[in-house]
């Protein structure tokens, strides 16, 4: 669309051929718009509104229809009032006090192609992020899989819990799409560009999950670690390659402590080492030092979440050789002596 400056003085800048198609239109008033026009074909018999200012107009971008939209309300008996541009070859804004209008104005092609969007799979804690992208700039959401998404409304109108969004002010561009306070559950992710048009979820999907997995169970010394009286008393001789296992939840990992001070925590220098459950089961070798120790396991899911502990193994390293005393007994011939003495 031309811009035609005044030619007869009147501080008027005249707006020539009908928007095709779309784009969007700006006017910044710095001296006091007093007057609008809207006229039709060359222009001969403008619609004539007077006192309406600028600060009252809303120029809206195009809409789908392809037209832009100008809405306000009278200055002078407050009336509302809409203009559709489509058709209009000549928009004219009069300046009754000699000042400057000064105008930005683009057309082009209406917009209704859609951006697509994209999320690297993970799963997630609430206190975490979902990593997102668009092919345009414009407003990214991750929304619950149980909210049925068909335009942007349907998303901002269902309950809080259930959606976050993020601007994207770079297209193309990891983006960290933040999931404070949503519930568990599966997530898709959509984008929506400057003009509004919303596109379909991305392929793939991010799972959010607070709720930690059970305790691991069934913590044991292998019977060949074993080496006390009983093959099944935890007590044994070595200090090192003592395996333990258990159960838990596949695909987590355990992580299995010596807890010395019994608060069911993994402290700094309990860890005594991690093994990821395969098949509801895992297996850890750890290293000792003699005397007594709690073993105890936790495990760790794919979004962070950290189980309660497992029930307590007691263990017992010892690795001092019984001491054997002869309290009775003297040398003699016989082919059977009698000797005692005492033992651990």
């Amino acid at each position: 669309m031309a811009i035609k400056t005044p030619t007869t003085g009147n501080d008027t800048l005249y707006f020539t051929s009908e928007p095709v198609g779309g784009g969007t239109f700006t006017v910044t008033d710095t001296g006091g718009i007093d007057t609008l026009y809207l006229a039709g074909s060359g222009g001969t018999n403008p619609t004539y509104i007077q006192n309406f200012p600028l600060s009252r107009f809303t120029i809206n971008p195009v809409n789908a229809s392809g037209v832009i939209v100008i809405t306000g309300a009278s200055t002078k008996n407050n009336s509302s009032f809409t203009f559709n541009l489509k058709g209009i070859e000549n928009i004219v804004f009069g300046d009754g006090a000699g000042g400057i209008v000064t105008v930005a104005l683009t057309y082009g092609p209406a917009d209704t192609t859609p951006p697509t969007a994209s999320v690297t799979t993970a799963t997630i804690r609430n206190v975490g992020n979902a990593v997102v992208q668009s092919t345009e700039v414009g407003t990214a959401y991750l929304v619950n899989s149980t909210v049925t998404v068909s335009n942007v409304a349907s998303i901002t109108s269902a309950a809080d819990a259930l959606w976050n969004s993020v601007a994207i002010t770079t297209a193309n561009t990891n983006t960290n799409l933040a999931a404070t306070g949503l519930g568990d559950g599966t997530y898709k992710v959509y984008a929506v560009d400057a003009a509004g048009n919303l596109s379909a979820a991305a392929g793939n999907t991010v799972t959010i999950d607070t709720t930690p997995d059970a305790a691991p169970a069934g913590l044991d010394l292998a019977t060949v670690d074993d080496t006390g009286s009983s093959s099944t008393d935890n007590v044994t001789k070595l200090t090192t390659g003592l395996t333990f296992t258990g159960t838990g939840v596949t695909g987590s990992v355990v992580t299995l402590f010596d807890d010395a001070n019994g608060n069911g925590v993994v402290d700094a220098g309990e860890s005594l080492g991690t093994a990821t459950v395969t098949g509801g089961t895992w297996s850890i070798d750890a290293s000792l030092a003699a005397g007594a120790h709690i073993m105890k396991a936790v495990q760790t899911d794919a979004a962070g979440n950290v189980s309660a502990a497992s029930t307590a193994l007691p263990v017992t390293v010892d690795t001092t050789a019984p001491a054997v005393a002869i309290t009775s007994g003297a040398a003699s011939n016989m082919a059977k002596p009698v000797v005692s003495g005492t033992a651990e």
